[in-house]
């Protein structure tokens, strides 16, 4: 959770706030290089689920800047469509410190990638919402990606604390709260969370502050 203790939702007027799902990938490449491979796109949009002027306008604003937005009235959808992708593949690249085309040619790797996947679509469900897409089309568009390495494995190979609870806490507890099943993404949470106690000890400050959702 990104505002366990509400500092964020106190500070901040929601009416303020405009959501925003960026697809891209890049890598660090040298000191202060950043890499993009391929095109970015920002898909953005209301938090209250509705068309507005506001997101129109800055769409616009985008374009005239060079960049792809895509506005839509059911930004959730979006961004549990970003996280089914990133919550199945980033802890098994980190794992296996595999790129994300060697995870897709993989046969075990990719069933594992699927099984995880069919359990976030399901919690998606539970929420209300629709990723409008599936387990094999969310796969496809990995395998699109081509020899990228995820940020999760970025992070083991630069020795930074690896996202554990925005990609797996997070869902898990929120699965908890529905009462559904997701035995392979609570396996995925403890294996990510273990890797990271062991292979980042420079982390240990960020993960003391770590909490659940509020």
């Amino acid at each position: 959770c990104l505002d366990p203790d509400g500092h964020m939702d106190a500070a901040l007027d929601a009416a303020h706030i405009v959501g925003c799902v960026v697809h891209g990938a890049a890598e660090v490449t040298a000191p202060g290089t950043i890499t993009a491979n391929g095109q970015y796109r920002y898909v953005i949009g209301e938090p209250r689920h509705e068309p507005s002027a506001r997101v129109d306008a800055l769409a616009d604003a985008l374009r005239a800047a060079g960049c792809d937005p895509q506005p839509t009235a059911r930004i959730r959808d979006a961004i549990w469509m970003k996280l089914i992708g990133n919550a199945a593949f980033n802890p098994v690249a980190a794992l296996t410190r595999a790129r994300m085309d060697q995870i897709c040619a993989s046969p075990g790797l990719l069933g594992l990638v699927r099984g995880i996947m069919l359990e976030l679509i399901a919690l998606t469900h539970a929420y209300g919402c629709d990723p409008q897409v599936d387990a094999d089309t969310r796969i496809a568009i990995g395998r699109g990606i081509g020899p990228v390495k995820p940020s999760t494995l970025q992070d083991l190979e630069r020795g930074h604390a690896l996202e554990v609870d925005p990609l797996l806490g997070a869902p898990v507890e929120l699965a908890r709260r529905a009462g559904l099943a997701m035995p392979l993404t609570e396996a995925m949470l403890a294996l990510l969370a273990e890797l990271d106690r062991r292979v980042v000890p420079d982390a240990q400050g960020l993960r003391s502050g770590r909490r659940g959702l509020g």
